[in-house]
């Protein structure tokens, strides 16, 4: 069962961005890799990854649940907490079509993602921080956008989270 959501339209819809400074709206706009961007504003780019486990997910509108990957990264720069990453892929779909998932460590997602010409991003919008549980980093009113990739049948959902820190970066 694929869930439906917006795809991307031209321009971020800005409406959930509307309480960052004019200036710090380009960071969840990104298009591209963040991870690219971050390090060209950083002199120490580091992943810390937090886990990556197998985890039962409720599927929205019914009672059933699915297995999923899912794997919470921060992105750090400079000694500061700059993203908060959660991807999720479902279990019976690693393989076949993420099958650089399981040997990403301490790697950026985005070193993969925006290498292989087989891997579509076909969603980006704003989301609500609510959909990432278990963080202590993450704030409710910190910016958090949802992207899914697919590559094949296989899908991938990315939510990051904008921590404060990202927006002293240029």
């Amino acid at each position: 069962m694929k869930t439906r959501l917006a795809p991307i339209v031209g321009k971020v819809q800005m409406g959930a961005f509307w309480n960052l400074p004019k200036s710090a709206q380009h960071w969840p706009c990104t298009k591209g890799s963040l991870t690219q961007k971050i390090k060209q504003n950083v002199e120490h780019f580091s992943v810390q990854l937090i886990h990556q486990k197998k985890v039962y997910l409720k599927i929205a509108g019914t009672h059933k649940t699915e297995c999923y990957w899912e794997r919470q990264v921060v992105l750090w720069g400079d000694g500061h907490a700059l993203i908060e990453a959660t991807t999720h892929i479902k279990a019976a779909y690693c393989r076949k079509y993420w099958p650089f998932f399981d040997s990403l460590g301490t790697k950026s997602l985005g070193s993969q993602l925006f290498v292989d010409p087989k891997i579509k991003k076909v969603q980006m919008r704003p989301t609500t921080s609510s959909q990432i549980k278990n963080h202590q980093l993450i704030q409710a009113n910190d910016v958090t956008r949802h992207s899914r990739f697919t590559r094949g049948q296989g899908q991938l959902d990315l939510f990051e989270t904008f921590l404060p820190a990202i927006y002293s970066l240029k």
